[in-house]
């Protein structure tokens, strides 16, 4: 199945094809993993200098790694539903 640029058209985006499509995505998606990166850092961060005596500190650990891992998630979801995966760019 092959992506189509129809809808990144009506958008506004200069799409001139399938591959072009494909690298807009992939530099949004590499943009994505920058961000989560970052907030990745600080989640984490902040869980382990927050207060052990309830169980939140845990959940912001899991928050903070879950952060840098949904661009990855989101790229399975776009292999599973297209039959393409993107690869991240960093432009």
């Amino acid at each position: 199945m092959t992506v189509s640029p129809f809808l990144a058209q009506q958008t506004g985006l200069n799409v001139q094809g399938g591959q072009t499509l494909l690298l807009a995505l992939g530099t949004g998606l590499g943009i994505a993993m920058l961000v989560g990166a970052v907030i990745c850092v600080a989640l984490v961060w902040r869980g382990l200098t927050m207060d052990r005596s309830n169980g939140e500190w845990k959940m912001e650990i899991v928050k903070g790694f879950l952060f840098l891992a949904a661009p990855a998630i989101v790229n399975a979801f776009f292999y599973m539903l297209y039959g393409q995966s993107i690869k991240p760019t960093f432009t």
